[in-house]
């Protein structure tokens, strides 16, 4: 078992394949290009598999706690520098955004003139599981000229792009600078540290591609690797939060895509398969609603920061009223397998469901419930619910012979945000989501095709 760093999933063990194909007919996909990755209150049907084969794996889980804690690290930082009210929201803002990217007025601004793009194309990426645990979602995008094909974690909990390169503490595949005609190097010092080491290097500046879509990028290349690689078959990240996060200082690949006029409209989507490699998707510049059961409501930032919405209420059992009133931003995240609230109001929300406990076996922030209740426990969002699937909030039996099962909702403590929350791929998996630079700001959420009924 290797040690996962802060920006990754849970255990990055997999290596993903790569093929382009022509997009089906009968598909009405928005101008823009598809990285496949191989509401009112909407329900959550059960996946057809059966629950009572899933034991519980803490060690993919530790790994994983140690990782968001470090990830968010800096987020008071972030979030003091955003002028956060005093009741931990953040606020609604526009500035630091790359100025083409806004009008005068600071909202953000639409495209412009329609860009004649290539033939929309599939970039296959993989889904990397462990037992039924979705662990990892990753995928690949061309470097230089001509291209070279690398692996990137996509993360829409981070802004900085980077790649190893004349690394020789990294054992994956290196970008190779000196067979790119188009690189060019600068002295710019890039360093980032993650919970189990840090990556060290300097910024430099390339073409990028994800399918026949391509940028010229600045993006930082690693060439020594203290343990946040260790292990990993992951040549690099794409982050796809805003900028004004970014510790590069420079716009990420989605808003140079926008910026350069290489798409259509301001927004990109997402869909996360459940229990099945092949069939999850990134679509850059457009929604693929084929991947939903029902409309999209939308949903209006708390921030241009992360991509973080405000969440008013956690419901557990709404025949009972059973819910939690809170006051929380929580943080839209495909680089974060679980989901993550602080250890007050998860313990308010665990209180609420009968024989729930904390799990102490394993350590802070576990917590177990009896294995026959079936909750669809639901983040109301600008007023509107949202569920996680019964079967992805249970993350397995303590035992083969046990009658509690670990829950997907995990507590996280000293160093952490205490008006922040993590939605990672736990929640994402039900709800087909786009992320929209225009009108304002906002996410969209749309029930997932993983919830028709079995």
């Amino acid at each position: 078992m290797f040690v996962i760093p802060a920006f990754w999933s849970l255990g990055l063990v997999a290596l993903c394949l790569f093929s382009v194909d022509a997009l089906p007919s009968g598909i009405n996909h928005s101008n823009g290009i598809l990285l496949r990755l191989d509401r009112r209150a909407h329900p959550v049907t059960s996946p057809t598999t059966d629950t009572s084969k899933k034991i519980f794996d803490q060690n993919f889980v530790k790994q994983e706690i140690k990782a968001v804690l470090y990830k968010y690290r800096q987020a008071a930082k972030w979030i003091s520098s955003l002028r956060i009210s005093n009741s931990n929201r953040f606020n609604v803002i526009s500035d630091s955004l790359p100025p083409s990217l806004t009008n005068s007025n600071g909202s953000v601004a639409p495209v412009g003139a329609t860009p004649q793009l290539e033939t929309q194309t599939r970039l296959r990426l993989t889904d990397y599981m462990s037992g039924t645990l979705d662990v990892l979602y990753f995928g690949y995008l061309g470097f230089g000229t001509p291209p070279q094909t690398l692996s990137v974690d996509i993360d829409t909990g981070s802004a900085d792009m980077w790649v190893s390169s004349d690394c020789s503490d990294c054992q994956t595949k290196q970008f190779d600078s000196m067979r790119s005609t188009t690189y060019q190097s600068t002295t710019h010092p890039f360093n980032v540290f993650y919970g189990t080491g840090s990556v060290t290097g300097h910024m430099a500046r390339d073409r990028v591609a994800a399918g026949s879509l391509e940028v010229s990028q600045d993006f930082g290349v690693v060439n020594q690797d203290n343990d946040a690689l260790a292990g990993s078959p992951v040549s690099g990240l794409l982050g796809m939060a805003f900028s004004t996060i970014a510790v590069s200082e420079k716009p990420t690949f989605f808003e140079n895509l926008w910026d350069q006029k290489k798409i259509q409209r301001g927004y990109f989507s997402v869909h996360l398969e459940r229990n099945k490699a092949q069939g999850s998707e990134l679509c850059l510049g457009c929604i693929d609603m084929g991947k939903a059961l029902g409309s999209m409501t939308w949903a209006s930032l708390a921030s241009r920061s992360y991509w973080s919405v405000n969440v008013d209420r956690i419901n557990i059992d709404t025949q009972n009223n059973r819910t939690v009133h809170v006051n929380l931003v929580a943080v839209v995240d495909t680089g974060t397998t679980l989901v993550y609230l602080p250890n007050g109001v998860a313990e308010s929300l665990y209180n609420q469901i009968p024989g729930a406990r904390r799990a102490t076996q394993f350590g802070d922030g576990f917590w177990t419930y009896p294995c026959a209740s079936t909750l669809a426990i639901g983040f109301v969002i600008d007023g509107n619910s949202y569920s996680i699937s019964p079967f992805d909030f249970n993350l397995g039996r303590t035992s083969t012979t046990s009658t509690e099962c670990v829950a997907g909702i995990l507590s996280i403590g000293d160093g952490f945000p205490p008006g922040l929350a993590i939605l990672g791929d736990e929640f994402l998996k039900s709800w087909y989501t786009t992320y929209d630079y225009e009108n304002g700001g906002r996410i969209g959420f749309a029930p997932s095709i993983n919830n028709r009924p079995p």
